[in-house]
C-alpha cells in the first residue's frame, strides 16, 4: 500500500470510529429512558449502525473493529432488555418434535425452540436450537442466532450474525458479510434457488470462498490468516432437493444435518 493509501485508510478509520462511537453513546443514553413507543425507532437506528460497521469491515484496525462491535452488542442487549420490559418476548416454535434412530449420533431431533425468541420486522433473534432445519425465508432486517448446535439454516436477510454455535450449515441470500463469533464447524452455501420466488440464483459455491458474493467475518479470529471456524459447503455436501419432503422427517434430518465433530 502506498503512503497516500495508508494515510487515507488511517483518516477513514479515525473519522469512522469517532462518528460510530458517538452514535452508540447517544443511543445508549436514549435506551436508558426509552419506552415501548421508541423500540422500533431505536431498533432501526441500531440496524443502520450494524450496516455501517459491516460495510467498514476490512478498512478498520482490528482493535477498533472489535471495540465498535462490542459497543454494538451492548446496544443490542439493552434493546432486548427494553423489549422484555415493555412488551415481553414472543415464543418462537416450530410444529414438530420427532425422534431419529437410536443408532444416530444425536438422540433427539427437535423442531421446537427450547428458549425464548424475539422477532419483529427489524430483528429476528433465535436462541437455543438443536438438531433442526430452520427455513426462515426472506426477512426484512437482521437475523441473529444464538446457541445453535447441529442445524441447517436457510435465510435471506440484510444482516446475519451467529454466536456460540457449533456444526451449522447456513444457506444465505445476504446483502452484507455474515458475521460469526465463538462458533466452530460452520459451513456456508447460497440460498437455494428452489425456495426463491425468482430464478436469478447465482451458481452454487465450491471450496473456493472467493466465489461467494459475501465473505464471512469471524470476530473470534481477527487475523490475516483464514479462519478455521468456517468454510464453504463442498459440492457433495450441498442439499439440492429443496423443498424437503414432509413425508419422512426422520430420514430428512438424518441426511441433511451436519453432525458435530468431537
Amino acid at each position: 500500500m502506498s503512503a497516500d493509501g495508508a494515510e487515507a485508510l488511517w483518516t477513514f478509520s479515525q473519522a469512522f470510529t469517532s462518528s460510530f462511537q458517538a452514535s452508540c453513546t447517544e443511543l445508549a443514553t436514549r435506551l436508558k429512558v426509552a419506552d415501548a413507543d421508541s423500540v422500533h425507532s431505536i431498533a432501526g437506528e441500531i440496524q443502520a449502525l450494524n450496516k455501517r460497521l459491516t460495510e467498514a469491515t476490512g478498512r478498520l484496525p482490528s482493535y477498533d473493529q472489535r471495540q465498535n462491535e462490542l459497543q454494538l452488542k451492548a446496544l443490542e442487549k439493552s434493546l432486548e432488555e427494553l423489549r422484555s420490559s415493555t412488551t415481553g418476548k414472543t415464543k418462537f416454535a416450530f410444529k414438530r418434535k420427532i425422534k431419529i434412530p437410536a443408532s444416530a449420533s444425536t438422540e433427539t431431533a427437535t423442531a421446537t425452540c427450547s428458549g425464548e425468541c424475539t422477532s419483529d420486522t427489524s430483528f429476528n433473534n433465535i436462541y437455543d436450537i438443536q438438531n433442526s432445519i430452520l427455513i426462515l425465508g426472506i426477512v426484512d432486517g437482521s437475523i441473529m442466532l444464538h446457541n445453535l448446535t447441529n442445524c441447517v439454516v436457510v435465510a435471506g436477510c440484510h444482516q446475519f450474525r451467529m454466536h456460540n454455535s457449533t456444526a451449522v450449515d447456513a444457506y444465505l441470500d445476504i446483502t452484507s458479510n455474515p458475521i460469526i463469533e465463538s462458533c466452530d464447524q460452520v459451513r456456508f452455501g447460497m440460498y437455494p434457488s428452489e425456495l426463491k420466488m425468482t430464478t436469478d440464483q447465482p451458481p452454487l459455491v465450491t471450496e473456493n470462498h472467493t466465489e461467494f458474493p459475501f465473505l464471512p467475518q469471524d470476530f473470534s479470529h481477527i487475523r490475516a490468516t483464514p479462519s478455521p471456524n468456517w468454510r464453504a459447503l463442498e459440492e457433495d455436501k450441498l442439499v439440492h432437493d429443496w423443498p424437503l419432503s414432509e413425508t419422512n422427517y426422520t430420514v430428512q434430518l438424518e441426511r441433511v444435518l451436519p453432525r458435530p465433530k468431537i
